[in-house]
């Protein structure tokens, strides 16, 4: 238990500089003003890395007065507080907690590794899908794509790109490449067949150029 909480606390030590880098204080100047915004990132933060759901985790954040310490917390967050936060999280948001995290790597020369995959943005039952299939009716087909890229070596994420599906891969490939390549320094691509398109090719040998 003893490394474990050494390890937790050293991850909210991370997450805590890394918030403090990427966002503002508070959202505006009318906010009540109860919670950091770095506090709340930082705490959505070490939610993931626990695993836990939002009701569970301030319930054992009440046992971790060196965690709270850290993050200058005179007081626990309901656990309302932190999912409203999640919701107002945007997309330019994550990409600056993105590269500050990357920062945190030596990434030199990387090789950069890019797949995608699906997530359900439904909350339908799996009878509810498979009735739905029997009674060959309309197939639900909006979800989440999730494409990311990823250094081999350090395990990294370097760039993330989500959309809404059914797309191929190849669609994002490209952006998701350029946003790789402004990130760190990279000499090559793992990708499988579905990138094996001419315009993909095409980018990185221009990176290939440029970077000789």
């Amino acid at each position: 238990m003893k490394i474990r909480e050494n390890m937790l606390i050293k991850f909210v030590r991370t997450a805590h500089g890394v918030s403090r880098n990427s966002v503002h204080t508070y959202s505006n100047k009318f906010s009540r003003h109860d919670f950091t915004q770095h506090q709340l990132l930082s705490l959505l933060c070490l939610k993931e890395r626990m695993n836990k759901h939002y009701r569970d985790f301030i319930e054992e954040l009440e046992l971790m007065p060196r965690i709270m310490k850290i993050l200058g917390l005179k007081k626990i967050p309901h656990f309302t507080t932190l999912q409203k936060f999640f919701k107002r999280i945007s997309s330019f948001l994550l990409e600056k907690v993105l590269t500050q995290t990357v920062k945190l790597f030596d990434i030199d020369d990387a090789w950069i590794a890019i797949d995608g995959t699906g997530h359900s943005s439904s909350y339908a039952s799996l009878y509810y899908a498979k009735k739905l299939k029997k009674q060959k009716k309309r197939r639900r087909k909006n979800y989440t794509k999730n494409q990311i890229a990823v250094d081999t070596e350090s395990q990294a994420i370097v760039a993330h790109r989500v959309a809404k599906g059914p797309r191929h891969d190849s669609r994002d490939a490209i952006p998701l490449i350029r946003k790789s390549y402004r990130t760190v320094k990279t000499s090559g691509y793992s990708m499988d067949k579905a990138y094996d398109k001419e315009g993909i090719h095409k980018v990185v040998m221009e990176e290939a150029k440029q970077r000789a």
